[in-house]
Parts: structure tokens; C-alpha cells; sequence
């Protein structure tokens, strides 16, 4: 990404309003151990007190896939006894200073627990959350108030928590998570993530077995294991049981659609998908604050329907210049300097300590306008205000909200070879999605590597443009494939010619008029279903209708800036590749198949 003209913080006067609690318990103390569930299977934890404590206090409980802890070899693990790398690390220690009791988990299979992980957020894990949280409740500690939170994996399983109905639970932040599992991760648009599947297997194998990934620096070598919560042999002894955990790549790499079962643990996607509990979670009436970026692969859009789909008012969204886990302001390529800790405490301690903070006097919705316009609120998503302005492709790769007329050309398509060779690079929104980037520099080569697209130019804006929402592709083309994918971009071009990545998205045609029908969740773009029965394979040469959704966003284009819309048939770098032979495309722009982008322009 290019560095803009006018550059904003994320940490500006009006947003978040600095929350004032200070530290009350300067230190505090940890204890490991293992809790027996009902089923005897035995969970790793890390329970973390404040000193010389003399209250009871509510608690947080945070459960993992990714290890609750690791210990440095010898010598090293004489100077230092564990490693804080985390940005939940970070934040364990800010609320126990300020009189919170912190729970760290290894989900069952993982980690130093005992027992199988099946798959995701399969039943058993899910119900040891509450189990966990009715021995939180017995401590002399507690004040029976039980909250939770976590980032991707351990995010969703927060939101899951929710779905047991525990009447102790009372406030839930899921970050930087997904909600839907086919959409949101595994199939976006329908179309397989097949380089983070993969690479997110290969991640938990190596987990699984006790070793540090690779990809996680210069410190891979220093480290020993997961911090022990007992002795070495009980470890081997988990250790052994996580032998028998599920490859999920290899699953998936089965599947198309929704509604089919993987061949080995005979389950649909739905099965472990949060809003497929939508009933038990909004039965559990808690309030619940869903966070995400921007830049955070799909899980923007994911945070999205979760809010739309939440059946009761107590319920926050946030929508930041962020990556995945919200390390970076990548709007202005930096370390983000949001106060975290200070938001997500005022939220928690309204609910689990009832601070009376100012929390309900705040409008629900929180979203960042990159390119200068800053941190906004609304009471709706999308804000109100928002117009949907169509962009129409023109002959001779134009944009413009001219419709064309019969009289305007003879081209009456433009002619596209999909190129496999294309691929979007190694710094993007779905790398981030995996934790190796250090860098909040995304789409830095985008210059370059947007080359090989096919180009539709709009002329510059006469003025300042917001856009905010949910951009809308509706094309009319035609190939020769009886199948196939077509990805989509939007750029921001300035005077001097530089593309700025903005947003994308994609469809595999098959599931071009794959709409649902049943109401499985509440979104601000009309919802695919994806299922078997609604497949409809391509017919050679046929003009067809496609439409969908590019990934949500906050935008201004600046005036005297140009807005090209950018089209592919492949994403080698993270995209499976359908057809086996690459396709050629023609994209219609005529008075009868008017192919356009739909944006929502803030008026």
C-alpha cells in the first residue's frame, strides 16, 4: 500500500475516551493445574490471581488452541520463566492489575490437555467451557461473574461459550473471528482458501506434537514446550492422545458445498460454525462486543453478521484500520495505537463488575474511515446515509456511472484470459489470517502485481468520497468452462498513477444463483447458501448474471483520485485453481447486460 496524502492515527481525541481505572494489584500470582471433566479427560489451565487479594472479583476466561504458555531450554529458562509474546498475554496482565481473576485454557487435545480435537468447537470442547466456568464459580474468589474473549480460534471459542446458556456468563468480546465457517475461512465466495487450510494444519500438527512452528521467528530454537501443568510424563502422556487428532486439510479438500459431510468425521462445516447456534446464543441474552479490521481476511464481514444476527440490544461492533489480531494500523503502516485494553475493560467492568462507565450512553457501532476520514459511530450497520451508486463498465476498459446505450459502441464485450500465473503476493489479508506477518505494510507490490489484471479506470473524482459498506458486483459474462472463478478488486488510483489496494472478493460460478432461501443469518447483502442443490454448472458460451459481495470497508477517495475496478479469474497464491485449464472470460458492457459495481457512497 502506498502511504496516504493526509495520515490519522487510530488513537485520536474522540475515540476510544480514555478509561480510568488504575493498577490496584501490582503483582500477581500463578498456579497451573489440571481440572477433570465429567468424561475424565484432563485440562491444562493457568489461573492468574492478583496479590494479596481481599475481594471477590469477576473473572476471564480465554481458551486456546495455540498453547496457553511456553517455557525457554536451559539456561535460559533460569533468567526467564515463561514468554509473553501474545497480545492476550498483554492483556491477562492489565485486567489481573486491575482486579480480575484471568483463566487460561488448553481446549481439549491441544496444548498440555488431555483427550481428542475431533475438529473446531466440536461438542465436547464446547461443553468444557462450561464446565470450567462452574468450577470458576465454587472459588472463593469469584463473584460469580464469568466473562470471555480471545482472538481467532480462541475468539470463536468464546462466542461458543455462549451457546451452553450458562447464566454466569455475562459479557463476551470475540476478536478478530469468524462466524460462518464455509464463508468466512474455508470457502469464501465458495471458493477453496486452500493456502491457509493447508497452512493452518501444518501449524497445528506441529502444535500438536510439541513443537514450536517455524514460521514463529528467531525464538523457535529457545524455546522448550508448552508450560507444564504437572509433570513431564502427564504431558507425554497428552501428548500421546493429540496423535489421534484430525487433519483438517485433508477433509476439506473433499468438499464444495455446504451441505456435505467430510469423509472422516462424517460432520457438515455448519456443524462447528457459530451461527449455526444462533438460537442457544441469542437465548443466552449476553451482551457481546464483536471485533475486527478492515484487513482481517473475511472476519470484517464475519464480525458483521454476528452483530446484524444478535437478537438483543446489548451488543458493540468495531470495525478498525486493523490486520488480523490488530497488531497494525496498515491504513497508515504502524504499530496500532488504539487503547485495547482500556475499551475492552470499560465494556467488561459494566457488565461484570457494573461499573456505571458511560458504556450504554455510546452508539453501537464503532468504524474507522481509512484515508483520512478517521474514527466514526452510528447506531446501524451499514450507517445510515449510504447510497448505492452503480459504476458501469464501458469499451475501452472505462468506469462510469454513465449507464451504456445501444449508440455508445460496437465492443459490446471485452475479451479477458484468466491468467494462472496471477496471484496477489505475500503480504495480504489472508497471510495475515495465519500471525507470521511483522510487517504492517499489505499490498506493498500491488503496483506491480496488478499488471496482470484486466482494468476498468473510472475518470477522477470531483470530490471527496466515502465509501462505506458492502461494494456489490453484478456482471454479465461468458466463457467456454462449464466452471470457474472470478475475483474482483478495487483500487484507489491517485494523480501520479499508483494503485492502492482497497478491497476484493470472488465467486466460483457454480454458486452464482446459490441464494438462501431459509434465513440462516442476518447480513447487509443478500446471503449464499452454497448448498448441493442450488449448484448450477456454467453453459459454454451462455451470457449469464453474476452477482456478489466485494469484503466491507471504510474508504475515501480523495478528490482528483480515480477508482479502477480490477478482474481476475485466479488467485494462485492462496485460491485453489478451477478450471484445470485457465479459462477466457468475456465481460458484456451493453444497453442489455449493463455490468457494473455497485458502491455505497456516503451522501
Amino acid at each position: 500500500m502506498q502511504h496516504s496524502q493526509k495520515q490519522i492515527s487510530d488513537k485520536n481525541l474522540t475515540f476510544p475516551k480514555p478509561y480510568p481505572p488504575q493498577k490496584s494489584h501490582p503483582g500477581f500470582q500463578k498456579k497451573s493445574f489440571y481440572l477433570n471433566m465429567q468424561d475424565g479427560v484432563k485440562l491444562a489451565l493457568d489461573l492468574y490471581l492478583p496479590k494479596n487479594l481481599q475481594t471477590r472479583i469477576p473473572t476471564i476466561l480465554h481458551q486456546t488452541r495455540y498453547w496457553r504458555g511456553m517455557e525457554f531450554i536451559f539456561p535460559l529458562n533460569g533468567f526467564f520463566k515463561s514468554l509473553d509474546i501474545r497480545v492476550l498475554d498483554q492483556l491477562r496482565t492489565y485486567f489481573v492489575q486491575r482486579g480480575y481473576a484471568w483463566i487460561n485454557a488448553d481446549v481439549r487435545g491441544t496444548g498440555a490437555s488431555f483427550g481428542q480435537w475431533k475438529f473446531p468447537w466440536w461438542q465436547k470442547e464446547v461443553s468444557d467451557g462450561a464446565e470450567i466456568v462452574d468450577w470458576i464459580i465454587a472459588q472463593p474468589w469469584s463473584n460469580q461473574k464469568v466473562g470471555c474473549t480471545g482472538i481467532s480460534y480462541s475468539g470463536t471459542s468464546a462466542e461458543f461459550l455462549l451457546s451452553n446458556e450458562h447464566p454466569n456468563v455475562k459479557a463476551c468480546v470475540p476478536m478478530f473471528s469468524l462466524f460462518d465457517v464455509y464463508d468466512d475461512i474455508v470457502f469464501p465466495g465458495g471458493v477453496f482458501l486452500q493456502w491457509f487450510v493447508e497452512n493452518w494444519e501444518i501449524l497445528n500438527l506441529q502444535l500438536d506434537r510439541n513443537k514450536v512452528p517455524a514460521q514463529s521467528s528467531w525464538f523457535r530454537h529457545l524455546i522448550k514446550s508448552v508450560s507444564l501443568a504437572g509433570d513431564p510424563e502427564e504431558l507425554a502422556q497428552a501428548l500421546q492422545d493429540h496423535l489421534q487428532n484430525t487433519h483438517i486439510a485433508a477433509e476439506a479438500r473433499t468438499l464444495s458445498f455446504r451441505d456435505e459431510l467430510s469423509p472422516g468425521i462424517r460432520e457438515k462445516m455448519d456443524s462447528f460454525s457459530p451461527h449455526q447456534h444462533l438460537e442457544a446464543i441469542n437465548a443466552s441474552q449476553v451482551p457481546v462486543y464483536s471485533w475486527s479490521g478492515w484487513l482481517d481476511g473475511t472476519y470484517q464481514h464475519a464480525a458483521i453478521k454476528r452483530f446484524l444476527s444478535l437478537k438483543h440490544p446489548h451488543k458493540k461492533l468495531i470495525l478498525g484500520p486493523w490486520d488480523h489480531g490488530g497488531r497494525f494500523n496498515i491504513d497508515i503502516q504502524q504499530k496500532a495505537a488504539f487503547d485495547r485494553p482500556g475499551e475492552l475493560m470499560k465494556f467488561f467492568d459494566f457488565y461484570l463488575k457494573e461499573t456505571e462507565n458511560g458504556l450504554l450512553e455510546e452508539k453501537p457501532v464503532h468504524y474507522f474511515t481509512m484515508q483520512g476520514g478517521g474514527w466514526k459511530t452510528s447506531d446501524t450497520w451499514p450507517p445510515a446515509g449510504a447510497q448505492k451508486i452503480p459504476y458501469y463498465l464501458q469499451a475501452s476498459q472505462g468506469l462510469s456511472p454513465e449507464s451504456p446505450t445501444k449508440y455508445s459502441s460496437q465492443e459490446v464485450f471485452t475479451t479477458y484470459q484468466v491468467d494462472y500465473s496471477f496471484g496477489t503476493g505475500k503480504y495480504t489479508r489472508y497471510t495475515a489470517l495465519t500471525g507470521i506477518l511483522k510487517t504492517p505494510r499489505l499490498y506493498r507490490d500491488w503496483q506491480k502485481i496488478s499488471e496482470k489484471l484486466l482494468h476498468f479506470l473510472s475518470p477522477p473524482f470531483d470530490k471527496e468520497t466515502e465509501i462505506t459498506g458492502h461494494p456489490w458486483v453484478k456482471f454479465y459474462l461468458a466463457t467456454h468452462a462449464t466452471d470457474g472463478h472470478i475475483f474482483v478488486y478495487l483500487e484507489d488510483i491517485n494523480p501520479q498513477g499508483k494503485a492502492r489496494y482497497v478491497t476484493e472478493g470472488q465467486l466460483r460460478l457454480i454458486h452464482r444463483e446459490a441464494f438462501d432461501t431459509q434465513g440462516i443469518y442476518q447480513d447487509a447483502v443478500l446471503v449464499r447458501s452454497y448448498l448441493k442443490n442450488q449448484k448450477k454448472p456454467v453453459v459454454p458460451s451462455e451470457v449469464m448474471e453474476v452477482q456478489f459481495d466485494l469484503l466491507p470497508v471504510s474508504y475515501l477517495i480523495r478528490k482528483g483520485h480515480r477508482l479502477r475496478v480490477s478482474i481476475s479469474g485466479a488467485d494462485k497464491d492462496y485460491f485453489a485453481l478451477i478450471p484445470e485449464k485457465a479459462p477466457v472470460l468475456k465481460i458484456y458492457h451493453t444497453e442489455e447486460y449493463p455490468s457494473q459495481v455497485i458502491l455505497p457512497e456516503m451522501l
